[in-house]
């Protein structure tokens, strides 16, 4: 018995390390907060050790996850997996919240981030985040989602001053609800005929015949539904533009990074339990509508979020495409495919935050980076590998993993799909080679803005490196693993020396 229950706790320790370090911190702001410190002038102080803990605290729970024993468990009745696949992405979910916080002080002109409770509300998030990759339940995962999305809609409103902030909270809030409750009446059907929400019983009892339970296939479709609305798979994709048009850049960042990958992961791990045969018809329904609607919508928009936001539509075609597949390798090629794209946002995310106008204000329109080439030769060489990856052009890391997937689509013999694929590309490929024409080979040139980072300061740094690996990582592939304990280790040094000075 006891041999049993440290093995839990051995595979568990992730998530509980992560809880107790909340808890600490919780006490800690809730006595500092009562101190004088909070209340004067060195506000400023106080807020600088919240967001130093933040680091700190992800950047711990990372090497615990880093160093914790990767074997397949089942953890409480069946609710939590503790996997590769878990462990995996939890390492990713880190990587991207650090990314985030990095963003955070490239960004750290913007003064309404002036309380403590930020850093908490975001790490609380980056927690459900934690737990939703290896929920392995209707009612486990239901409630990682609710977490979440809680701690999304009071970020979203943080800022305070901006009407703009508030608008996208409600609007998430509204959103976030109707979802939900399609999420729960699906739930509720599936408990109701089968008497289980664990996805591994499921996976025993979706082997039977349910035609005379046929409701059964109907909560299987409202709670799949309700996942491909909070990813923002087209045709449910009108709430997303302005919501993330109205939040922070640092925000943007996380919600379509870490949020939306933690959503992938459940709804890989919903669908592999039990593939039902009518999923691959909404499947391919929502793969067609998502490139034509992100492909077409590329052409409207001079916003530099709204284009990003209609890029990640189209991507998310071919995500759903890989899924449809219904194989292992199709399942991996999805997961490496968003990994990769995520990278490839972060960065075109974090390069237009280095540029600032002479105002100080962040860059808002495409229009604003005209004429990039003359000022910085650095931020338009990375915005170039970045946004040709993305397009799919080889030699880069977009096209190889577009390839793979096409690649085993063939095997399925459906013409009709390729043709929208091809179509659909290029029309995509278009609208991104018009935005390095923009940075390249624009005739006027705007004075109204200038470089703050430059290739020796801290921001352009990190960025650089992540540009680095970008291009090892498709140049060479096999060397992942050594790159990935490379950047650990140099991550270690980094960590220590940025907090010695």
């Amino acid at each position: 018995m006891y041999k049993i229950l440290f093995s839990e706790l051995i595979s568990l320790f992730p998530i509980i390390f992560f809880g107790m370090s909340l808890c600490f911190v919780l006490l800690f702001y809730s006595l500092i907060s009562t101190q004088k410190l909070v209340h004067n002038s060195k506000t400023f102080t106080f807020n600088s050790v919240s967001f130093a803990y933040t680091i700190f605290i992800t950047f711990f729970v990372m090497m615990v996850v880093f160093n914790s024993p990767s074997f397949f468990t089942i953890q409480f009745f069946g609710s939590v997996a503790c996997d590769s696949i878990s462990s995996y992405s939890q390492l990713f979910i880190l990587f991207l919240a650090l990314n985030c916080l990095v963003s955070y002080t490239i960004n750290n002109r913007l003064s309404f981030f002036n309380y403590y409770e930020f850093f908490y509300i975001y790490l609380v998030s980056i927690f459900s985040i934690f737990i939703l990759v290896s929920s392995t339940d209707l009612i486990s995962v239901y409630l990682c989602l609710e977490l979440q999305s809680i701690t999304i809609y009071i970020l979203s409103a943080s800022n305070k001053n901006s009407s703009f902030s508030i608008e996208s909270s409600l609007k998430y809030l509204i959103i976030g609800a109707f979802s939900s409750g399609f999420f729960l009446f699906g739930s509720s059907l599936i408990y109701g005929f089968i008497g289980t929400t664990n996805y591994y019983f499921l996976q025993d009892l979706v082997n039977f015949n349910f035609q005379e339970y046929s409701i059964v296939y109907v909560g299987f479709t409202f709670v799949f539904l309700s996942i491909i609305f909070k990813l923002g798979v087209a045709p449910f994709h009108i709430w997303i533009p302005d919501i993330i048009e109205g939040v922070e850049m640092s925000l943007s960042i996380f919600i379509m990074t870490a949020s939306k990958f933690s959503l992938l992961i459940c709804l890989l791990r919903f669908v592999s339990t039990h593939y039902l045969s009518f999923y691959q018809f909404i499947f391919l329904f929502f793969t067609v509508f998502s490139w034509a609607i992100g492909s077409l919508g590329l052409s409207y928009q001079k916003r530099v979020k709204r284009f990003l936001i209609f890029s990640s539509i189209s991507h998310y075609g071919f995500v759903i495409l890989s899924i449809s597949i219904n194989t292992l390798c199709s399942f991996q090629f999805a997961f490496i495919y968003y990994m990769v794209y995520l990278v490839s946002s972060i960065l075109i995310f974090m390069l237009v935050m280095c540029i600032t106008k002479k105002n100080s204000n962040v860059i808002i329109f495409l229009d604003e980076l005209e004429g990039l080439l003359r000022e910085n030769y650095f931020f338009t060489f990375c915005f170039s590998i970045v946004i040709f990856s993305m397009a799919g052009i080889p030699p880069f890391s977009g096209f190889f993993i577009k390839y793979f997937i096409i690649l085993s689509f063939v095997d399925m013999m459906s013409v009709f799909i390729l043709w929208f694929f091809i179509v659909f590309s290029v029309i995509n490929i278009f609208y991104y080679i018009k935005v390095i024409k923009l940075f390249i080979f624009s005739s006027s040139f705007s004075e109204n803005y200038f470089p703050t980072c430059y290739f020796f300061s801290n921001a352009s740094t990190f960025v650089s490196v992540l540009v680095v690996f970008f291009i090892l990582l498709f140049v060479f592939p096999t060397s992942l693993p050594f790159l990935f304990n490379l950047g650990y280790y140099v991550s270690i040094h980094f960590f220590f020396l940025y907090f010695s000075i």
